[in-house]
């Protein structure tokens, strides 16, 4: 069932890229066809919308990071909650599962897979600790691999495991609610930028659409490098933009 979910997704990704870089290779002749009105800048630009798939893949890896914190945060508070109600830790991983099945965590079933996972391993008789550990480094969350040492440690040295663990529980929930605040901000000023990015193509539509005798110099002789000039002004703000925000690390 695994392997065929991973071949699924394997067969589907290199049709999303195709997705992304057609429409982005439209888009980019439609730009030309704007600025330049002919099919030569259309057929030159369009190759140049291959650039828009590591954007776009970025940010459906950013939407999925987001996704699976706030999931995490909900686990960590179930995780909590069911330890101080009195379960073991080995059932308070079952009981999470049923919680999270009843309740229909539909928007990442990682971590719903990655739980089902550590109770099969718990249930064939293989230490909590080590099927914990096994499945964070599968799932590669920075967060949980915090939680899985913690748990290690204090499993071998005896501790108090529910006060250390529900420290390091409430830490990284606050972690993650700090995060996600900083990810809205950063939303905010990503979709600013891009208002700013679009804003130029929507002006030359505008004056095309309103005066199209007026604009008619621009697509004839001097015109045209006049047109030139200014995409390729357009295009450097759309470099500087995206490298801006890339530097923006959470």
């Amino acid at each position: 069932m695994k392997l065929a979910s991973l071949i699924s997704s394997a067969r589907d990704r290199p049709r999303t890229d195709m997705g992304i870089a057609i429409l982005g290779c439209t888009l980019a002749g439609a730009i030309g066809w704007l600025f330049f009105r002919h099919a030569l800048a259309c057929v030159l630009l369009a190759p140049g919308g291959i650039a828009v798939v590591p954007l776009v893949k970025a940010i459906i890896k950013r939407r999925r990071r987001s996704v699976e914190q706030l999931e995490l945060s909900r686990f960590l508070q179930s995780l909590i909650s069911t330890m101080y109600a009195g379960h073991s830790l080995e059932n308070a991983f079952r009981e999470i599962e049923k919680e999270m099945r009843r309740e229909s965590w539909q928007e990442s079933k990682r971590l719903l897979e990655a739980v089902t996972r550590l109770n099969q391993r718990v249930a064939l008789g293989e230490s909590v600790e080590r099927a914990f550990v096994d499945v964070v480094r599968a799932w590669q969350l920075e967060d949980m691999q915090v939680l899985a040492d913690t748990l290690g440690v204090y499993r071998r040295s005896g501790g108090n495991l529910l006060l250390h663990l529900r420290r390091t529980a409430e830490l990284l929930i606050r972690k993650i609610q700090a995060e996600q605040e900083i990810q809205v901000i950063v939303a905010r000023k990503q979709m600013e930028a891009l208002m700013m990015n679009l804003a130029p193509y929507a002006m030359i539509g505008l004056v095309l659409l309103g005066s199209p005798d007026y604009a008619a110099p621009l697509f004839s002789g001097g015109g045209r490098l006049v047109m030139l000039v200014a995409l390729v002004l357009i295009i450097v703000g759309h470099v500087w933009t995206y490298r801006m925000l890339k530097g923006v690390r959470l």
